[in-house]
């Protein structure tokens, strides 16, 4: 299991890295951003309460405040909460709030039933045990107003084989003693310095058991689509009206199944009864 100081840690040494991590992965941004935004339209209001749990540096949540939302913006690294804070300031915006605390206690810092998007976009990475990541998906929906809607990211086993073939292929035969269980339990905890869970997309369903009889599964989309992670991230110095078309062509097909499996991160979409 990933202990809470492990995590922190990481992401407080790794902070500028988990700043610049979306200009690269620019398609996965605007496929998200695209996303959100159309649940906020859905919702037919001009200005919806947003949380958003594990928001790093505030990519999201600082777009969304530019917009007229009101925005909290929770993490587990004070850097990052940091850096959030300075880029806000950068932008001219305000957050309503910044929130420095574990996604799987949450709930002690926000109000109940209190927001119309909930986003929790990366705590379901780094929590190996189905009972914590089934606290953090419960403690989203906690937070949502009924009707609302929660949005939960997942990174897919295959991205990242994907990513071992491509830059060290012998990997998988001098570390098999690792693959061989990674494979299996989608646990990646290779390395001293961080623990992740990654899933494979037919184990979705399995994961969001928890929330039966509280919210319906609208939709699960691949922030990468047909294209997977090396190909999309061709794009990310497109002009804005190149990223735009390219984002309508993806997102024609992102929630289709035979997407699931080019995706590195998978969105799922929840509203809550």
């Amino acid at each position: 299991m990933a202990t809470k100081a492990l995590v922190e840690d990481y992401y407080d040494a790794h902070a500028e890295a988990e700043q610049r991590r979306l200009d690269e992965a620019r398609l996965e941004y605007e496929i998200t951003k695209r996303i959100i935004n159309t649940c906020i339209t859905s919702l037919e209001i001009q200005h919806a309460n947003i949380i958003d749990i594990g928001g790093g540096p505030g990519r999201y949540a600082i777009r969304l405040a530019q917009q007229g939302h009101k925005v909290i913006l929770n993490d587990l690294s004070s850097k990052n909460l940091t850096i959030a804070k300075t880029n806000a300031q950068t932008a001219g915006v305000v957050l309503e709030d910044v929130v420095h605390a574990n996604a799987l206690d949450i709930t002690l810092h926000a109000a109940p039933a209190s927001f119309d998007i909930v986003l929790c976009l990366g705590p379901l990475y780094h929590l190996t045990l189905l009972e914590e990541r089934e606290r953090v998906v419960s403690n989203a929906l906690a937070l949502a107003k009924p009707g609302a809607y929660v949005m939960l990211a997942y990174v897919t086993v295959f991205g990242h084989l994907r990513d071992v073939a491509r830059r060290d292929p012998a990997r998988l035969v001098s570390e098999w003693g690792f693959y061989e269980k990674y494979v299996r339990t989608g646990v990646y905890d290779r390395r001293s310095d961080n623990e992740s869970f990654h899933v494979y997309p037919r184990d979705v369903e399995r994961e969001l058991k928890c929330v039966k009889g509280g919210a319906e599964v609208v939709k699960m989309v691949s922030c990468e689509g047909f294209l997977g992670f090396d190909t999309a991230r061709a794009l990310a110095g497109a002009g804005d009206e190149e990223m735009e078309r390219w984002v309508d062509v993806v997102m024609q097909s992102a929630d289709h199944p035979h997407t699931f499996s080019s995706a590195e991160h998978l969105v799922v979409v929840l509203k809550k009864f």
